[in-house]
């Protein structure tokens, strides 16, 4: 735990530097649930620096329970789209610890479609070292809805599976919501333990003048 919260003073810190680089930066908050037992608190500068808080809430009793602090940056040239971030959980108990890093490319050759390819090596305390990946597909088939398909092996909570996400992201305005069902592409239960994965967010634009969320 002492080490927990030396990465996350020292990610708060980089981040408090940020806006010294810009006059009026733009800074988003974000609120939300992700992959259905994640709830989590963010804010975004700039659209480019990103530092995540997120609670395991919904899994188990409180000191199994899994705080996670992620520091994120992220940019485009062109019609690419590229991210990278680090991220350091542990349970309250300190029964384990989790320390990764993501890197993420996307290429959207016209306006509805997009394919990406993630990186995501990870080191478990319970697990051990494991190097992930995934590769996705995302058709918007209307404006506000998007449908998502993709092949992963990134844990859905602690433990690397192969898995097959099948879902649909719907926007509007400030607000999307997510929803995606898990199906296991390896072991015993091959295709029956389904899991189902939802998530929203909203954004509340702190800065001065408006802005929709991407």
């Amino acid at each position: 735990m002492r080490l927990f919260n030396l990465l996350l003073i020292f990610m708060l810190s980089v981040l408090a530097t940020v806006p010294a680089y810009s006059h009026r930066p733009d800074i988003d908050l974000n609120v939300g649930i992700a992959k259905t037992r994640y709830v989590y608190v963010g804010t975004t500068i700039n659209n480019h620096y990103s530092i995540f808080i997120s609670e395991s809430l919904y899994s188990e009793s409180f000191k199994n329970q899994q705080i996670e602090v992620t520091g994120l940056y992220r940019g485009s040239y062109r019609n690419f789209y590229y991210s990278g971030g680090v991220s350091i959980a542990t349970s309250w108990c300190g029964s384990y610890q989790r320390y990764s890093a993501t890197a993420a490319l996307a290429y959207r050759p016209f306006d509805r479609l997009m394919a990406e390819v993630k990186l995501h090596p990870e080191y478990d305390t319970g697990y051990r070292y494991h190097t992930d990946w995934s590769a996705s597909i995302k058709f918007k088939a209307c404006k506000p809805l998007q449908v998502n398909l993709d092949y992963t092996t990134i844990p859905d909570y602690r433990k690397s599976e192969k898995r097959m996400h099948i879902g649909t992201t719907f926007t509007s305005g400030a607000l999307s919501a997510s929803f995606a069902i898990s199906l296991p592409l390896e072991g015993d239960q091959k295709f029956r333990t389904w899991r189902i994965l939802t998530g929203f967010n909203y954004c509340f634009n702190l800065s001065k003048s408006p802005k929709k969320l991407l």
